[in-house]
């Protein structure tokens, strides 16, 4: 009963380290310019010096004002930037999404598989 309690903890601990690996969503900082360019789909982060944290689908300069767009019930709303409060952009990690879903699952579905192997 020891041994099968002493294994059941070590794949548990090996559950809970993968997953804090996996916990990366967003890549390191990239430039306005980079952002603006960037036509890939998914989002961005801005982090504002404020502390704020906003996340936006696309990043674009129209007549020197730089916008944030995110798209809400099929409208297209777009929010003005000041470029001097902003700390950084984050593009986000499309692979460390999917995979965090899969190994999130994957967790849960271990997690009920433990606790049933500690009731018998």
């Amino acid at each position: 009963m020891i041994k099968k309690r002493y294994i059941l903890k070590i794949i548990s601990y090996i559950l809970i380290f993968t997953v804090c690996l996996s916990c990366k969503v967003y890549q390191n900082p990239v430039t306005v310019n980079e952002a603006i360019e960037n036509t890939d789909s998914g989002f961005f982060k801005v982090n504002m010096k404020n502390g704020d944290e906003l996340i936006f689908e696309k990043i674009e300069r129209i007549d020197l004002e730089l916008y944030g767009i995110k798209t809400i019930e099929n409208n297209e709303i777009k929010t003005v930037l000041d470029e001097d409060a902003i700390l950084n952009i984050q593009k986000q990690n499309k692979k460390s999404s999917n995979s965090f879903k899969i190994i999130g699952i994957t967790f849960g579905i271990g997690s009920l598989l433990l606790g049933f192997g500690m009731l018998n």
